[in-house]
């Protein structure tokens, strides 16, 4: 049994002490968890969807495999990246793959009209961007709060939410003028940037000895983490969320472009998700410190699925609802993901544990907008798979809102 204790009360001196000696460090992640191998990169994937399908012919659907291929190697890669962070740091990790995922994207500018090999290239994304993922700026993150994690880990994925305000309009608009090679090398040179702000400023704490280092170890192994039910209701929850977000987000602009809006208009209300995402994690991550967390995230997904199945029925009148709610889930998701495998597991094993549950979201990731096409073309129409999504969210909110009956670990 996981013994029980209050959520943080989040003292506001404390936090403001730790926030002014560590904000450095929450700059940096921030900016490198915006533009890492689940940020800027992946949702910018749908901005390429209908140049490539003119350019070359590819239906909609095949272009959309390239996220399974992305995904599922990430969920290959992904449990070796969190035994290496355990093992060998976060800083040495990000600084050898942000040069090569920078590399990986600049070549997919290369692509011909053999699809095998953006389907390879999209394997090469993943596998030499792999040790930027989020649970390697989280666990850096993680060691220097306590008090105020809730609210810095708030912080730190509202990275990838101002990436997605800003980011998908500035590729879009090189796209529009240079086209979509270009377009590419853009999205290379912009993950290339977070290079020497990770050098410079990401570093993991120093532990003391005589007393954190024993802090570092509380908690429990991988081992003991998987024989708990908290591990599978939070595994299923985070899968079937990514099959919502990352599905509509991908689909959204081909979505709205076949609703006769123009991909300008398209891309903008990509960026009004991007806006929700990044109020879903501030708001999270102050209403974590001070209550539970589980049952504030379950609310949120039944509203995701509530606003998908609107979306399914009513049409793109509702669209607008349906991005900011979902974008507010996705805020949520990702701060519940950082935060509850410390409540709940500890820091002993914390890289290997939130790994396993980052390769839930990949294969969610790649999974959803692969699916929502193809059942779009067998279906002809969204109403079907926005239907569908919306039942797998409402199961998602239901398997958060069991893990509320489980308490927190102690000593975290």
């Amino acid at each position: 049994m996981i013994p029980s204790s209050p959520a943080p009360a989040g003292q506001g001196p404390a936090a403001m002490q730790e926030f002014r000696t560590s904000w450095k460090v929450l700059l940096a992640a921030m900016i490198g968890v915006g533009l890492c191998v689940t940020g800027l990169p992946n949702y910018a994937v749908g901005l390429f969807i209908d140049p490539l399908s003119r350019e070359f012919g590819w239906s909609h659907s095949a272009i959309s495999l390239w996220t399974v291929w992305q995904m599922g190697a990430l969920a290959c890669i992904t449990p070796v990246i969190g035994i290496l962070i355990d093992r060998f740091g976060t800083r040495p990790i990000a600084l050898i793959s942000i040069p090569l995922f920078s590399l990986a994207i600049a070549s997919m500018s290369l692509l011909g009209r053999d699809i095998r090999m953006l389907y390879l290239l999209a394997v090469a994304t993943s596998v030499f961007g792999g040790g930027t993922i989020v649970t390697l700026y989280s666990k850096t993150v993680n060691g220097w709060f306590r008090v105020g994690r809730g609210r810095a880990l708030g912080f730190l994925g509202s990275g990838i939410a101002l990436a997605s305000i800003f980011g998908p309009r500035a590729v879009q608009a090189v796209i529009d003028r240079a086209g979509w090679r270009l377009g590419f090398v853009f999205l290379a040179l912009l993950v290339l940037m977070v290079f020497p702000v990770v050098y410079f400023l990401l570093f993991e704490k120093e532990r003391d000895p005589a007393g954190q280092e024993t802090a570092h170890k509380t908690g429990l192994t991988l081992g003991q983490a998987v024989r708990s039910p908290v591990f599978w209701y939070q595994g299923a929850t985070y899968l079937l969320m990514s099959l919502q977000t990352n599905g509509l987000m991908i689909t959204l602009v081909t979505y709205l472009t076949d609703q006769k809006l123009t991909r300008s208009e398209a891309a903008s209300r990509l960026g009004l998700f991007g806006a929700s995402s990044l109020l879903g994690r501030l708001v999270s991550g102050f209403v974590f410190d001070r209550f539970r967390a589980p049952p504030v995230c379950a609310a949120v997904y039944f509203l995701a699925a509530l606003a998908t199945a609107a979306l399914a029925l009513f049409g793109v009148g509702f669209s607008s609802e349906c991005i900011i709610v979902t974008g507010l889930a996705l805020g949520s998701e990702t701060d519940a993901l950082s935060y509850l495998t410390a409540r709940y597991f500890g820091m002993r094993a914390y890289g290997e544990i939130a790994t396993l549950f980052a390769v839930g979201i990949a294969i969610g990731n790649g999974v959803g907008p692969y699916a929502i096409s193809r059942l779009c073309e067998t279906s002809g129409g969204y109403e079907v798979p926005f239907l569908v999504v919306a039942a797998l969210t409402g199961i998602a909110a239901s398997l958060m809102a069991l893990l509320s009956r489980h308490p927190y670990l102690e000593t975290t």
